[in-house]
């Protein structure tokens, strides 16, 4: 295990988020499912590099995109995804 590596993924990861959820809100039905898929190759990087919790952290998100889209409360999902994402991409800038 590469904890940049780790790191790194994870957030891509919430890049790949915040792409479905804006494509979401355009109501881009295409780019959204292009978006998720990109997801899930993510998650399956995290799953290759042995990081079980991080991964399923990575299905969990997708699972309340699917909630929030359904809910209209895109935005609201944006906001904390920045928030759970942000502090490792500060880490992993740190560490460079």
């Amino acid at each position: 295990m590469n904890d940049d590596r780790v790191l790194f993924y994870f957030a891509n990861l919430g890049a790949d988020m915040m792409r479905c959820a804006l494509a979401g809100e355009e109501k881009n039905i295409e780019e959204y499912k292009s978006s998720v898929d990109r997801a899930y190759r993510t998650i399956s990087l995290l799953d290759a590099e042995n990081q079980p919790g991080a991964a399923e952290e990575g299905r969990l998100l997708i699972r309340a995109l699917d909630c929030a889209r359904l809910s209209n409360s895109l935005p609201s999902f944006r906001k904390q995804l920045n928030d759970l994402v942000e502090p490792h991409v500060i880490r992993l800038c740190a560490r460079r």
